[in-house]
């Protein structure tokens, strides 16, 4: 079984597990990079890197478009998003919590099988 504390996240609605996946986020014609730390079937936690200098973080509220592959498999998820925090520190790089809005159900349902794998594994 894996090793992960999930005291945090045994309060949630939706479990959220640890991923190591690029997250592509259009926002207004610019387009953000960045890379998932985890992720639920409600929504995901994204360090962001901003690609090109001028970029804007969103703001919070912000819906967005997002396009990421699941790990382990071949389902491209691509839905709206929308921003509901904003994590900022000096020495790191932002972090953007997003929550999927607009998600078909075959999408979510591909999320919430890789999130039963993980907990069975």
């Amino acid at each position: 079984m894996a090793s992960w504390d999930f005291s945090k996240e045994d309060r949630r609605r939706f479990p959220r597990v640890p991923v190591s996946m690029t997250v592509e986020t259009q926002q207004d014609q610019k387009i953000i990079f960045g890379y998932a730390r985890d992720l639920s079937e409600e929504g995901l936690c994204v360090t962001a890197s901003i690609v090109e200098e001028g970029k804007e973080l969103p703001n919070i509220s912000q819906i967005m478009k997002i396009t990421f592959k699941i790990p382990k498999s071949n389902q491209v998820i691509s839905c709206k998003a929308r921003v509901v925090r904003i994590d900022l520190s000096d020495d790191q790089p932002p972090v953007i919590a997003l929550n999927f809005i607009h998600i078909d159900s075959h999408m979510r349902s591909s999320i919430d099988l890789y999130i039963k794998e993980f907990f069975s594994s």
